[in-house]
């Protein structure tokens, strides 16, 4: 081959680097968010395809061959929950050694710390109970298929108590399960007894952290993570702040 043979064969050499470049990359995402690996015992090769399930919760990590690791990582606000598919555990990088071809699947779930409170406002004539808390699938603001509003304010003479959330009026106020400091406003209009006794349970499962009633000068504050009830003495309208601190 002359010079100018040999000149242009390293050009065309040369233009054709990005495309394998690019090709190399997305081959080494694909590994990356699914995990693909062959395996060969004698003549035989088994293919070991891991996926993450949802795609958004994390992603799979494969290395080795034989024994070869799976490794899943979750995304931020997710954990990793179990493998399920050809295999099924929770342990978390796993080894495999193997005699066939496999499909895999590292399921995530949100890892947001999900805690709910049943709050009873009482006057010995009526009762109105509240729930409130943080939930996966919840937002701050009204969501139609987790809150639940509350009815026309009651005629004179009536307790009456809601929890208010962007203008409305609320029973039920669930929010999102990730920040850390979250406040609601608890509005309470005596009826005709002036004292109003209140009471609240942390329902079954939920995360443990701090919840605090307080009014605005703070000359009434009480810790619903310790108590069970209280008594306040109203005569007219009065806002009181709950605000529930998560301990992580």
């Amino acid at each position: 081959m002359n010079r100018g043979s040999y000149v242009t064969g390293i050009q065309h050499l040369d233009r054709c680097r990005p495309a394998r470049r690019a090709t190399f990359c997305l081959i080494w995402l694909s590994l990356i968010l699914y995990g693909c690996n062959i395996f060969e015992e004698g003549k035989e090769a088994y293919q070991v395809i891991a996926e993450p399930i949802p795609s958004v919760g994390g992603q799979v990590v494969v290395n080795g061959t034989d024994p070869v690791q799976l490794l899943a990582n979750p995304h931020e606000n997710w954990s990793f929950s179990h493998w399920s598919g050809d295999i099924d555990t929770t342990e978390n990088p796993v080894q495999l050694s193997p005699t066939q071809n496999m499909r895999i699947f590292a399921n995530f779930e949100l890892s947001g710390h999900q805690t709910r409170i049943a709050l009873r406002v009482s006057d010995g004539q009526f009762v109105t109970v509240l729930r409130l808390g943080r939930v996966n699938g919840a937002t701050d603001g009204f969501d139609s298929t987790i809150d639940l509003e509350a009815p026309p304010p009651p005629p004179n003479g009536v307790l009456s108590a809601w929890i208010e959330t962007s203008g409305m009026r609320l029973l039920h106020d669930f929010r999102n399960p990730f920040t850390q400091d979250q406040a609601w406003k608890l509005y309470l209009i005596p009826g005709n007894e002036s004292e109003i006794e209140m009471a609240w349970e942390l329902e079954a499962g939920s995360y443990s952290g701090e919840w605090v009633v307080s009014n605005e000068d703070r000359s009434v504050q009480f810790d619903l993570s310790s108590g069970s009830h209280a008594t306040l003495s109203l005569v007219e309208m009065e806002v009181y702040t709950l605000t529930y601190r998560a301990d992580f």
